[in-house]
């Protein structure tokens, strides 16, 4: 590992990014996960973000989430597009 070798931790700008990207979806699917069974959440008094915040606040706010994190770095800019080669 790296610590054995001494060699310090740095990632790349894809690496951070797909990181990045993969935390923000996984909180994102997390969240929407309860927007069909809203209803029911209200019904057993079970607080989520869309019983708390509105399914259409929630769809808008995790929609808005995702389109800004997949502009946040265009594929092209990070070396990730089809028919790149590192070398």
């Amino acid at each position: 590992s790296r610590s054995m070798l001494g060699v310090p931790l740095s990632w790349s700008s894809p690496t951070a990014w797909m990181t990045s990207f993969g935390v923000i979806f996984a909180l994102v699917i997390a969240v929407t996960k309860d927007l069909p069974d809203v209803e029911g959440d209200r019904e057993g008094n079970v607080e989520t973000f869309a019983t708390r915040f509105g399914v259409a606040r929630v769809s808008l706010a995790a929609a808005l989430a995702s389109l800004l994190t997949m502009l946040s770095r265009s594929p092209g800019r990070t070396g990730l597009h089809a028919g790149h080669s590192s070398g």
